[in-house]
């Protein structure tokens, strides 16, 4: 709000008071009324990707408050960089954790209307550039703004409570282009020294705050890149132009593409997990691209949610027959967009803007075919040209009789983006409801089926839960996921058939490894202990010894040792428990591993071995990680002395 309102003191405005104001207070109302279709979905609960994102706040305690956050976010895993930026805002919130999910969507929602008004204000300052009528200027961008914000594409983003990090990565993108802008402004005036100072802390600070919040903050590069193609080459260059081009664009452009050029294998591999190989994935996203762009211009008004891994994947140009015409369209879509760029400006921004966002989640690496998330930011390119075509629409028909016909049509289509956003919150505030429904509409969804199943069992609706894990057996014999559901959830309530032992282990062996699997088999692990769920224990130790034995590739192989060891330090076998954290931390060196191997080595006897791979941890922890474990070190140190004096 405080962005929006010093925007307006702008001298260059001041020719035209009374129409800031109306402009300024309208926008205002505009928030409000987004809060009013959000404010139901706040009372939703924490989904999908929140819990083992959340998890590590129940760490952070006041007693250690500083050192519990810091060690919250240094071992952040969400992407490559470790997003500390997202994870210091969650850990902010570590009291919310996990009885309180209204007040993570509550910021996020304060975090959308922020970036609200910096959107409105990259469209005022994009619109000038344009050199557009004053009164142009601020009813383009207001209702530019308006349409992002109560779009209901957006809603996934705002109240997916861990998602907070793609709100933050945009905030931070906005505020480089509009830092960006600004500069653009004092060039053309040539006022070279301001002008490259503002672009280039636009890039600097935008640009570094964003990558630090997700790793697609380096978009901001090629959002830039695409303006200066599109609705930007007319401006003037000035001297040093290209020089500025080649080291904050060009150059870092070519680094980013020798990177994954030498990542390429790793890429490639990291695709073993996955239900498609790289080409797969690239041919499906050219339907979903399209499939994005659908529900942009709402011409799609339902299928909104969280859950859409029931995407088919496309095995081929002709399997199915729909990728062949949606690559093909794509392709030549770009290329008229890149080829007419200076002739059809806004036609190519919206074309080459949406690309440009979706270069790194939507193409080459190996995520989830599916998010609607992911257009958050690329959505505004397309949402502007569509705003700007409307209002231009209207002047050409100043003097025609479609000119009503036109706005009436007009005025619908942008009533049903708040109407379907109000409709949807809804859903989003009654879980139950939203899990029935989405598992309903989605009955080829891993995520929806296990999602709903697992929020019955907690109401104690265990029966219903069964039916639906009975569903996914039936849906997905491949994976092993549902055959662990199915164990924990008859251990835990006796009136549940328990599933044939050597079926499960079967399964494990061959089957694919899924992280449902593992996170339930880790909860069965702390279950024994607690004596909440008895497990015959040789049961349990032949299902982790055939998920240790699946010739299936994971990523997860460490995290089934680290099980593996576990259960072996259960079973009072420590030194083959240390065996197997060993083979763990080979793969993925994790400090909690080590502090198990320490302890473990002290409880086996061997004192001294522990004592010396303590201090060898300490040399080897970089400077953060050593003071975020510093108390729990020298608390462990002081036993292990005392155990080899006594």
């Amino acid at each position: 709000m405080i962005i929006f309102i010093c925007y307006f003191q702008d001298k260059q405005f001041s020719l035209m008071p009374n129409s800031q104001f109306r402009h300024g207070i309208s926008f205002i109302l505009l928030l409000f009324i987004t809060v009013a279709l959000y404010w139901a979905g706040l009372h939703g609960i924490f989904l999908l990707d929140d819990e083992p994102n959340f998890i590590p706040l129940q760490l952070i305690d006041d007693t250690q408050l500083w050192a519990g956050i810091l060690q919250y976010v240094s071992e952040g895993e969400a992407g490559w960089l470790g997003r500390p930026l997202s994870l210091l805002t969650f850990a902010l919130q570590y009291h919310d954790w996990a009885t309180n999910p209204w007040n993570f969507k509550y910021v996020n929602l304060m975090i959308h209307l922020l970036n609200g008004c910096l959107v409105f204000w990259f469209c005022l300052l994009l619109t000038r550039l344009l050199a557009l009528p004053p009164a142009k200027i601020l009813l383009i961008s207001w209702l530019t703004a308006a349409l992002w914000l109560v779009h209901p594409l957006q809603i996934s983003t705002v109240l997916y409570a861990v998602q907070r990090m793609t709100l933050l990565v945009s905030l931070f993108t906005l505020v480089g282009l509009i830092l960006y802008l600004k500069g653009r402004e004092y060039l053309i005036k040539q006022n070279l020294v301001k002008g490259y100072l503002w672009i280039s802390f636009g890039f600097i600070i935008g640009g570094s705050l964003a990558i630090f919040s997700k790793e697609n903050g380096i978009l901001l590069i090629f959002y830039v890149l695409v303006l200066e193609l599109t609705v930007l080459h007319a401006l003037v260059r000035p001297r040093y132009w290209k020089i500025w081009m080649s080291g904050f664009v060009y150059l870092p452009i070519a680094l980013l593409i020798v990177y994954f050029s030498l990542k390429f294998n790793s890429l490639v591999q990291s695709y073993a997990v996955r239900d498609f190989n790289l080409i797969e994935r690239l041919l499906t996203e050219t339907r979903v691209l399209w499939e994005y762009v659908s529900k942009i211009l709402l011409l799609q008004s339902n299928n909104f949610g969280l859950f859409h891994d029931d995407f088919t994947i496309s095995r081929s140009l002709l399997n199915p027959i729909s990728t062949l015409f949606a690559s093909g369209a794509l392709i030549l879509v770009i290329i008229f967009s890149i080829w007419k760029r200076r002739v059809y400006t806004l036609f190519a921004l919206a074309v080459l803007w949406f690309i440009a966002g979706h270069w790194l989640e939507s193409s080459f690496i190996a995520l989830a075919i599916y998010f609607e998330h992911r257009n958050y930011l690329p959505m505004l390119g397309i949402l502007f040209a569509v705003i700007y075509g409307i209002v231009h629409l209207f002047e050409y028909l100043s003097k025609s009789s479609l000119r009503y016909i036109a706005i009436g049509l007009i005025c619908l289509w942008l009533a049903a983006f708040p109407a379907i956003t109000w409709m949807q919150t809804q859903i989003w505030g009654n879980p139950t409801v939203q899990a029935v429904l989405w598992a309903k509409q989605k009955p080829l969804s891993r995520y929806a089926l296990s999602h709903a199943a697992t929020l019955l069992e907690q109401q104690g609706k265990y029966d219903i839960a069964f039916k639906y894990f009975q569903q996914m057996l039936t849906t997905f014999p491949q994976d092993t996921g549902p055959y662990m559901s199915w164990v924990v959830l008859a251990c835990e309530h006796s009136h549940i058939p328990e599933p044939d032992s050597a079926t499960v282990r079967n399964q494990f062996f061959k089957g694919i490894i899924d992280t449902a699997a593992l996170s339930n088999l880790d909860y069965l692990l702390q279950a024994r202990l607690t004596r909440k769920c008895k497990i015959d224990s040789g049961i349990l130790g032949t299902y982790i010894e055939a998920l240790w034995h699946n010739p299936n590739p994971s990523i997860y192989q460490y995290y089934i040792e680290r099980m593996y060891a576990i259960y072996l330090a259960q079973e009072g076998k420590l030194d083959a428990a240390v065996q197997h954290l060993e083979a763990a931390l080979r793969l993925k060196d994790v400090p909690q591993y080590r502090l198990d191997k320490m302890i473990w080595l002290g409880r086996a006897g061997k004192i001294a071995e522990a004592l010396a791979y303590l201090q060898q941890t300490r040399q080897q922890w970089n400077l953060i990680t050593r003071d975020a474990y510093k108390n729990q070190l020298d608390s462990l140190e002081q036993q292990l002395k005392q155990a080899l004096n006594s």
